[in-house]
Protein backbone atom coordinates (compact mmCIF):
# COMPACT_ATOMS: atom_id res chain seq x y z
CA UNK A 1 0.00 0.00 0.00
CA UNK A 2 3.23 2.20 0.32
CA UNK A 3 4.29 1.90 -3.10
CA UNK A 4 3.76 4.19 -5.59
CA UNK A 5 1.80 2.28 -7.70
CA UNK A 6 -2.33 3.19 -7.56
CA UNK A 7 -3.17 0.06 -8.72
CA UNK A 8 -2.92 -2.81 -6.86
CA UNK A 9 -3.53 -6.63 -7.70
CA UNK A 10 -3.93 -9.50 -5.48
CA UNK A 11 -3.15 -12.21 -8.13
CA UNK A 12 -4.94 -15.41 -8.53
CA UNK A 13 -1.38 -17.46 -8.91
CA UNK A 14 -1.25 -16.78 -4.94
CA UNK A 15 -4.78 -17.61 -3.70
CA UNK A 16 -4.29 -17.66 0.06
CA UNK A 17 -2.56 -14.44 1.56
CA UNK A 18 -1.92 -15.32 5.14
CA UNK A 19 -2.13 -11.97 6.95
CA UNK A 20 -0.86 -10.67 10.25
CA UNK A 21 -2.63 -7.32 11.19
CA UNK A 22 -2.76 -4.60 8.56
CA UNK A 23 -2.39 -0.87 9.33
CA UNK A 24 -2.29 1.93 6.72
CA UNK A 25 -2.56 5.04 7.86
CA UNK A 26 -2.79 8.78 5.76
CA UNK A 27 -2.62 6.75 2.66
CA UNK A 28 -4.51 7.98 -0.37
CA UNK A 29 -5.68 7.10 -4.18
CA UNK A 30 -4.86 3.68 -4.00
CA UNK A 31 -7.31 0.62 -5.24
CA UNK A 32 -6.55 -2.63 -5.02
CA UNK A 33 -8.30 -5.46 -7.19
CA UNK A 34 -8.68 -8.82 -5.81
CA UNK A 35 -8.61 -11.74 -8.44
CA UNK A 36 -10.89 -14.33 -8.36
CA UNK A 37 -10.68 -16.90 -5.78
CA UNK A 38 -7.79 -15.00 -3.98
CA UNK A 39 -8.67 -15.20 -0.30
CA UNK A 40 -7.23 -12.74 3.07
CA UNK A 41 -6.83 -14.88 5.95
CA UNK A 42 -5.71 -13.76 9.43
CA UNK A 43 -2.47 -16.07 10.62
CA UNK A 44 -3.46 -18.31 13.80
CA UNK A 45 -2.32 -16.57 16.82
CA UNK A 46 -0.98 -13.15 15.26
CA UNK A 47 -3.12 -11.23 16.71
CA UNK A 48 -2.55 -11.26 20.15
CA UNK A 49 -3.94 -7.14 21.16
CA UNK A 50 -7.65 -6.81 21.48
CA UNK A 51 -7.42 -3.65 18.86
CA UNK A 52 -5.75 -5.79 15.89
CA UNK A 53 -7.73 -5.88 13.25
CA UNK A 54 -7.38 -7.90 9.39
CA UNK A 55 -7.04 -4.41 7.70
CA UNK A 56 -7.61 -1.31 9.29
CA UNK A 57 -7.66 2.09 7.69
CA UNK A 58 -7.05 4.98 9.98
CA UNK A 59 -7.22 8.74 8.19
CA UNK A 60 -6.83 7.41 4.73
CA UNK A 61 -8.88 8.89 1.77
CA UNK A 62 -9.66 7.40 -2.28
CA UNK A 63 -9.25 3.91 -0.75
CA UNK A 64 -11.04 1.23 -3.27
CA UNK A 65 -11.48 -2.72 -2.29
CA UNK A 66 -12.99 -4.46 -5.34
CA UNK A 67 -13.31 -7.66 -5.04
CA UNK A 68 -15.21 -11.11 -6.79
CA UNK A 69 -17.03 -12.39 -3.85
CA UNK A 70 -13.30 -12.93 -2.03
CA UNK A 71 -13.51 -14.32 1.36
CA UNK A 72 -11.75 -12.23 4.70
CA UNK A 73 -11.64 -14.38 7.36
CA UNK A 74 -10.21 -14.43 10.50
CA UNK A 75 -10.10 -17.31 13.47
CA UNK A 76 -12.83 -16.15 15.54
CA UNK A 77 -12.51 -19.33 17.92
CA UNK A 78 -9.40 -18.12 18.95
CA UNK A 79 -10.57 -14.61 20.38
CA UNK A 80 -11.36 -15.35 23.91
CA UNK A 81 -11.04 -11.61 25.20
CA UNK A 82 -11.96 -8.57 23.67
CA UNK A 83 -14.76 -7.52 20.95
CA UNK A 84 -12.91 -5.60 18.59
CA UNK A 85 -10.23 -7.88 16.19
CA UNK A 86 -12.50 -6.56 13.25
CA UNK A 87 -12.16 -7.49 9.36
CA UNK A 88 -11.89 -4.01 8.39
CA UNK A 89 -12.00 -1.22 10.56
CA UNK A 90 -12.27 2.72 9.06
CA UNK A 91 -11.11 5.08 11.22
CA UNK A 92 -11.39 8.30 10.25
CA UNK A 93 -11.49 8.01 6.75
CA UNK A 94 -12.79 9.76 3.24
CA UNK A 95 -14.01 8.21 0.04
CA UNK A 96 -13.70 4.58 0.85
CA UNK A 97 -15.12 2.24 -1.33
CA UNK A 98 -15.86 -1.82 -0.81
CA UNK A 99 -17.48 -4.12 -2.84
CA UNK A 100 -18.10 -7.95 -3.43
CA UNK A 101 -16.43 -9.19 -0.59
CA UNK A 102 -17.32 -11.74 2.69
CA UNK A 103 -16.08 -10.63 5.57
CA UNK A 104 -16.27 -13.15 8.29
CA UNK A 105 -15.09 -15.48 11.57
CA UNK A 106 -13.76 -12.07 13.55
CA UNK A 107 -13.27 -11.34 17.08
CA UNK A 108 -15.44 -8.41 16.58
CA UNK A 109 -17.17 -6.64 13.50
CA UNK A 110 -17.22 -7.92 10.03
CA UNK A 111 -16.97 -3.74 9.24
CA UNK A 112 -16.36 -0.85 11.63
CA UNK A 113 -16.49 2.60 10.81
CA UNK A 114 -15.98 5.66 13.03
CA UNK A 115 -13.19 7.88 14.02
CA UNK A 116 -9.77 8.58 14.38
CA UNK A 117 -7.97 10.76 16.67
CA UNK A 118 -7.77 13.23 13.95
CA UNK A 119 -11.31 13.37 12.71
CA UNK A 120 -14.56 13.17 14.31
CA UNK A 121 -15.95 10.36 11.76
CA UNK A 122 -15.73 9.09 8.92
CA UNK A 123 -17.44 10.70 5.30
CA UNK A 124 -17.74 9.18 1.90
CA UNK A 125 -18.19 5.52 2.24
CA UNK A 126 -19.51 3.20 -0.11
CA UNK A 127 -20.16 -0.38 0.76
CA UNK A 128 -21.94 -2.54 -1.96
CA UNK A 129 -22.26 -6.26 -2.61
CA UNK A 130 -20.32 -7.76 1.07
CA UNK A 131 -21.71 -10.37 3.45
CA UNK A 132 -20.92 -10.21 6.77
CA UNK A 133 -20.93 -13.78 8.34
CA UNK A 134 -20.57 -15.29 11.58
CA UNK A 135 -19.08 -12.48 13.04
CA UNK A 136 -18.47 -12.09 16.96
CA UNK A 137 -19.91 -8.59 18.44
CA UNK A 138 -21.80 -7.30 14.98
CA UNK A 139 -21.91 -7.60 11.31
CA UNK A 140 -21.12 -4.10 10.86
CA UNK A 141 -20.70 -1.34 13.29
CA UNK A 142 -21.66 2.72 12.20
CA UNK A 143 -19.82 4.70 15.63
CA UNK A 144 -19.09 7.91 13.82
CA UNK A 145 -19.86 8.65 10.17
CA UNK A 146 -21.81 11.14 7.15
CA UNK A 147 -22.09 10.13 4.17
CA UNK A 148 -22.59 6.06 4.17
CA UNK A 149 -24.02 3.78 1.59
CA UNK A 150 -24.88 0.24 2.42
CA UNK A 151 -26.54 -1.10 -0.57
CA UNK A 152 -27.03 -5.08 -1.72
CA UNK A 153 -25.58 -6.85 1.39
CA UNK A 154 -25.71 -9.43 3.98
CA UNK A 155 -25.27 -9.62 7.65
CA UNK A 156 -26.30 -12.66 9.63
CA UNK A 157 -25.17 -15.05 12.08
CA UNK A 158 -24.17 -12.80 14.25
CA UNK A 159 -22.82 -14.17 17.84
CA UNK A 160 -20.04 -14.63 20.27
CA UNK A 161 -19.85 -11.06 22.45
CA UNK A 162 -22.87 -8.42 23.04
CA UNK A 163 -24.38 -6.87 21.65
CA UNK A 164 -24.18 -9.18 18.57
CA UNK A 165 -26.44 -7.26 16.45
CA UNK A 166 -26.81 -7.62 12.68
CA UNK A 167 -26.24 -3.97 12.61
CA UNK A 168 -25.14 -1.22 15.66
CA UNK A 169 -25.79 2.20 15.12
CA UNK A 170 -24.02 3.53 18.10
CA UNK A 171 -21.89 6.65 19.00
CA UNK A 172 -19.45 6.37 21.76
CA UNK A 173 -19.11 10.50 22.15
CA UNK A 174 -21.70 12.95 22.61
CA UNK A 175 -19.55 15.00 19.54
CA UNK A 176 -19.75 11.40 17.33
CA UNK A 177 -22.77 11.59 14.71
CA UNK A 178 -24.82 9.13 12.44
CA UNK A 179 -25.39 11.79 9.39
CA UNK A 180 -27.42 9.99 5.94
CA UNK A 181 -26.60 7.02 6.51
CA UNK A 182 -28.45 4.64 4.28
CA UNK A 183 -28.99 1.15 3.87
CA UNK A 184 -30.78 -0.07 0.59
CA UNK A 185 -31.53 -4.01 -0.38
CA UNK A 186 -29.93 -5.03 3.23
CA UNK A 187 -30.65 -8.51 4.70
CA UNK A 188 -30.58 -9.43 8.47
CA UNK A 189 -30.92 -13.11 9.29
CA UNK A 190 -29.66 -14.78 12.37
CA UNK A 191 -28.26 -12.56 14.80
CA UNK A 192 -27.86 -12.87 18.30
CA UNK A 193 -29.63 -9.10 18.77
CA UNK A 194 -31.54 -7.46 16.31
CA UNK A 195 -31.62 -7.38 13.04
CA UNK A 196 -31.16 -3.62 13.43
CA UNK A 197 -30.04 -1.86 16.27
CA UNK A 198 -30.08 1.77 16.82
CA UNK A 199 -28.58 2.74 20.04
CA UNK A 200 -28.10 7.23 20.49
CA UNK A 201 -28.05 7.15 24.36
CA UNK A 202 -24.63 8.83 24.10
CA UNK A 203 -26.04 11.85 21.68
CA UNK A 204 -27.86 14.63 23.18
CA UNK A 205 -29.70 17.87 21.52
CA UNK A 206 -26.39 19.51 21.24
CA UNK A 207 -25.58 17.00 18.70
CA UNK A 208 -25.28 17.08 15.54
CA UNK A 209 -29.22 15.90 14.14
CA UNK A 210 -28.52 12.30 13.13
CA UNK A 211 -30.54 11.06 9.62
CA UNK A 212 -30.63 7.36 8.98
CA UNK A 213 -32.58 5.49 6.50
CA UNK A 214 -33.44 1.81 5.12
CA UNK A 215 -34.80 0.84 2.44
CA UNK A 216 -36.11 -2.21 0.42
CA UNK A 217 -34.85 -4.55 3.81
CA UNK A 218 -35.28 -7.87 4.91
CA UNK A 219 -35.07 -8.99 8.58
CA UNK A 220 -35.58 -12.44 8.77
CA UNK A 221 -35.74 -14.68 12.48
CA UNK A 222 -33.12 -12.05 14.66
CA UNK A 223 -32.81 -12.10 18.04
CA UNK A 224 -32.02 -15.32 19.89
CA UNK A 225 -33.99 -17.32 22.62
CA UNK A 226 -30.77 -17.38 25.10
CA UNK A 227 -30.23 -13.28 24.29
CA UNK A 228 -31.70 -12.15 27.68
CA UNK A 229 -32.46 -8.24 26.78
CA UNK A 230 -35.67 -7.55 25.29
CA UNK A 231 -36.34 -8.56 22.57
CA UNK A 232 -37.52 -7.15 18.98
CA UNK A 233 -36.50 -7.70 15.04
CA UNK A 234 -35.74 -3.89 15.41
CA UNK A 235 -34.35 -2.27 18.36
CA UNK A 236 -34.42 1.66 19.08
CA UNK A 237 -33.00 3.65 22.25
CA UNK A 238 -32.39 7.41 22.62
CA UNK A 239 -30.57 9.65 25.62
CA UNK A 240 -32.80 9.17 28.93
CA UNK A 241 -33.62 13.11 28.88
CA UNK A 242 -32.03 14.91 26.37
CA UNK A 243 -32.57 13.31 23.10
CA UNK A 244 -30.79 14.18 19.97
CA UNK A 245 -32.94 15.64 16.74
CA UNK A 246 -33.07 14.40 13.44
CA UNK A 247 -35.05 11.19 11.86
CA UNK A 248 -35.10 7.54 11.13
CA UNK A 249 -37.27 6.09 8.14
CA UNK A 250 -37.49 2.48 7.60
CA UNK A 251 -39.41 1.92 4.24
CA UNK A 252 -40.23 -1.02 2.18
CA UNK A 253 -38.99 -3.58 4.92
CA UNK A 254 -40.10 -6.61 5.30
CA UNK A 255 -40.19 -8.63 8.34
CA UNK A 256 -40.65 -12.63 8.34
CA UNK A 257 -40.57 -15.55 11.19
CA UNK A 258 -39.61 -13.98 14.09
CA UNK A 259 -40.22 -15.06 17.34
CA UNK A 260 -40.22 -11.81 18.41
CA UNK A 261 -42.42 -8.13 17.47
CA UNK A 262 -41.26 -5.71 15.04
CA UNK A 263 -40.06 -3.20 17.63
CA UNK A 264 -38.66 -2.48 21.19
CA UNK A 265 -37.94 1.44 21.97
CA UNK A 266 -36.92 3.84 25.07
CA UNK A 267 -37.00 6.14 23.03
CA UNK A 268 -38.25 9.59 24.22
CA UNK A 269 -40.95 11.57 22.53
CA UNK A 270 -38.61 14.38 21.99
CA UNK A 271 -35.79 14.99 19.84
CA UNK A 272 -36.00 12.58 16.83
CA UNK A 273 -39.13 10.98 15.12
CA UNK A 274 -39.04 7.61 13.36
CA UNK A 275 -40.93 7.00 10.08
CA UNK A 276 -42.39 3.46 9.12
CA UNK A 277 -43.90 3.12 5.52
CA UNK A 278 -45.11 0.21 3.63
CA UNK A 279 -43.58 -1.75 6.55
CA UNK A 280 -44.87 -5.84 6.43
CA UNK A 281 -44.04 -7.87 9.05
CA UNK A 282 -45.39 -11.25 8.64
CA UNK A 283 -44.96 -14.53 10.90
CA UNK A 284 -43.90 -12.86 13.71
CA UNK A 285 -44.32 -12.64 17.97
CA UNK A 286 -44.46 -16.74 17.21
CA UNK A 287 -43.54 -16.46 21.45
CA UNK A 288 -46.23 -15.74 23.48
CA UNK A 289 -44.11 -13.30 25.61
CA UNK A 290 -43.80 -10.07 23.54
CA UNK A 291 -45.64 -7.77 21.82
CA UNK A 292 -45.48 -6.89 18.51
CA UNK A 293 -44.63 -2.84 18.87
CA UNK A 294 -43.31 -2.57 22.83
CA UNK A 295 -42.16 1.16 24.32
CA UNK A 296 -40.78 1.76 27.58
CA UNK A 297 -40.30 5.10 29.50
CA UNK A 298 -36.75 5.70 28.69
CA UNK A 299 -36.49 6.91 32.38
CA UNK A 300 -37.44 5.39 35.45
CA UNK A 301 -37.30 8.43 37.75
CA UNK A 302 -37.96 11.29 35.97
CA UNK A 303 -41.11 11.90 34.36
CA UNK A 304 -41.07 11.07 30.26
CA UNK A 305 -42.95 10.19 27.61
CA UNK A 306 -42.41 7.52 25.00
CA UNK A 307 -43.19 7.96 21.66
CA UNK A 308 -42.39 9.98 18.66
CA UNK A 309 -43.14 7.73 15.54
CA UNK A 310 -45.23 7.55 12.39
CA UNK A 311 -46.75 4.20 11.40
CA UNK A 312 -47.92 4.90 7.61
CA UNK A 313 -49.19 1.45 5.98
CA UNK A 314 -47.48 -0.99 8.35
CA UNK A 315 -49.25 -4.37 8.55
CA UNK A 316 -48.28 -6.95 11.05
CA UNK A 317 -49.60 -10.58 10.99
CA UNK A 318 -49.24 -12.88 13.84
CA UNK A 319 -51.11 -16.07 15.43
CA UNK A 320 -50.83 -15.36 18.73
CA UNK A 321 -53.18 -13.38 20.91
CA UNK A 322 -50.19 -10.82 21.99
CA UNK A 323 -51.20 -7.26 22.20
CA UNK A 324 -50.53 -4.95 19.34
CA UNK A 325 -48.49 -2.06 21.30
CA UNK A 326 -47.44 -2.99 25.02
CA UNK A 327 -46.53 0.45 27.36
CA UNK A 328 -44.51 0.62 29.82
CA UNK A 329 -43.83 3.29 32.23
CA UNK A 330 -43.15 3.34 36.36
CA UNK A 331 -45.66 3.31 39.09
CA UNK A 332 -43.92 6.08 41.07
CA UNK A 333 -43.92 8.95 38.03
CA UNK A 334 -46.66 9.66 35.99
CA UNK A 335 -45.99 8.50 32.51
CA UNK A 336 -48.10 8.76 28.64
CA UNK A 337 -47.91 8.51 25.16
CA UNK A 338 -46.66 11.05 22.66
CA UNK A 339 -46.77 11.85 18.93
CA UNK A 340 -47.54 8.72 17.53
CA UNK A 341 -49.38 8.76 14.11
CA UNK A 342 -50.37 6.77 11.04
CA UNK A 343 -52.23 3.54 10.38
CA UNK A 344 -51.41 0.19 10.86
CA UNK A 345 -53.43 -3.06 9.66
CA UNK A 346 -53.65 -5.95 12.11
CA UNK A 347 -53.77 -9.24 10.68
CA UNK A 348 -54.46 -12.34 13.36
CA UNK A 349 -57.14 -14.85 14.22
CA UNK A 350 -58.85 -13.92 17.38
CA UNK A 351 -59.93 -10.52 16.63
CA UNK A 352 -61.06 -10.42 20.46
CA UNK A 353 -57.70 -10.22 21.47
CA UNK A 354 -56.32 -6.42 23.09
CA UNK A 355 -54.96 -3.70 20.47
CA UNK A 356 -52.72 -2.13 23.94
CA UNK A 357 -51.39 -3.00 26.83
CA UNK A 358 -50.84 -0.39 29.44
CA UNK A 359 -48.26 -0.71 32.32
CA UNK A 360 -48.29 2.09 34.86
CA UNK A 361 -49.63 4.36 31.77
CA UNK A 362 -52.76 6.22 32.04
CA UNK A 363 -53.74 6.35 28.18
CA UNK A 364 -56.20 9.24 28.93
CA UNK A 365 -53.16 11.09 29.51
CA UNK A 366 -52.04 10.16 26.08
CA UNK A 367 -50.43 13.71 23.99
CA UNK A 368 -51.14 13.65 20.36
CA UNK A 369 -52.05 10.28 19.25
CA UNK A 370 -53.63 10.21 16.19
CA UNK A 371 -53.20 6.86 14.30
CA UNK A 372 -55.50 4.10 13.42
CA UNK A 373 -55.36 0.66 13.96
CA UNK A 374 -57.37 -1.59 11.53
CA UNK A 375 -58.14 -5.37 12.43
CA UNK A 376 -58.70 -7.90 9.98
CA UNK A 377 -58.98 -12.13 9.70
CA UNK A 378 -56.50 -14.32 9.39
Amino acid sequence: MNSPEKELILDSHFPVWNLRPMRFVRVEDKTIHFEENVELRAIPGAFPKKIDALLKFVDCKNIKLLGKGNVLAMNKAEYTDGEWRHVIRLRGCTNVVIDNLVLRDSGGDGLTIGRSEKKLFSEKIYVSRIKSINNKRQGISIVSAQDVWIQDSEFRDTKGTFPGAGVDLEPDLQTERLVNINFENCQFANNYNAGIKIETHKLTGSSEPISVRFKDCILIDNFSRDNPKVRAEITIHSHKTDPVGGAIHFEDILVKDSNWGLLVSRKNAEGFHVYFKNVIARNICRDTGMSAIFLEVPHYKIPSSPGGFTFTDVVLEYESDVPVFRVRGTRWIPDSLKDMHGNITVKRKNQQAPLFDYINVDASDNENVDFQITKIPR
